[in-house]
């Protein structure tokens, strides 16, 4: 757990220096997944869940169960499906292309995101995951490092990938609402 906390603090403090250090890590796929992205893409929806079902915001236990659960996997692919993409538009941004280093750059990135996350435990304090946008200036920090696109080409290189993401999450969100949505009618509560 320290190291997963040592990272956090690192990425969110230091991205700058951290950057090389995770590019030269010799980390799998796996290991990106369950040592870092599954602990801490938990965070905003187990918070979440427990924000609105602890203050009484009419969420019921089973529904909000299989909210999180739904949004949780939904969030993995997701991160999956981002890697794959930045993987891919590498060649257009005159980077090189990295399935490793492209999940890597999404993962880290993402941390600000999830660890802000925390503040839905306690709904009125929502407003706060504005400061998870901070995202988007570790993965324009990192983009450069990881998949070795010229300074000239990073600000559009993460525009393209925002655009990109922002449609991935809105389909995943819907995606979410609708299977939770059908759990509901079909009575499971």
């Amino acid at each position: 757990m320290q190291e997963i906390l040592d990272r956090v603090k690192a990425i969110l403090l230091k991205p700058v220096d951290t950057w090389p250090v995770i590019k030269s890590e010799a980390k799998t796929e796996k290991q990106i997944y369950t040592e870092y992205l599954m602990i801490l893409a938990a965070v905003p929806l187990v918070a979440g869940f427990l924000g609105q079902w602890l203050f009484g915001y009419g969420l019921p236990f089973f529904r909000g169960i299989s909210w999180m659960v739904v949004a949780y996997a939904l969030s993995l692919v997701g991160v999956f499906v981002m890697a794959k993409i930045v993987d891919a538009l590498a060649p257009s941004f005159q980077g090189q292309k990295s399935s490793i280093n492209s999940l890597k750059l999404v993962a880290y990135s993402m941390t600000a995101s999830w660890v802000i996350g925390v503040v839905a435990i306690i709904p009125s304090l929502a407003p706060l995951q504005i400061l998870g946008l901070y995202s988007i200036y570790l993965f324009y920090v990192g983009l450069p490092h990881l998949m070795e696109c010229p300074a000239d080409k990073t600000l559009v290189y993460t525009i393209a990938v925002l655009i990109i993401a922002i449609v991935v999450f809105a389909i995943i969100g819907a995606i979410s609402a609708s299977i939770v949505g059908l759990s509901m009618m079909s009575g499971y509560r």
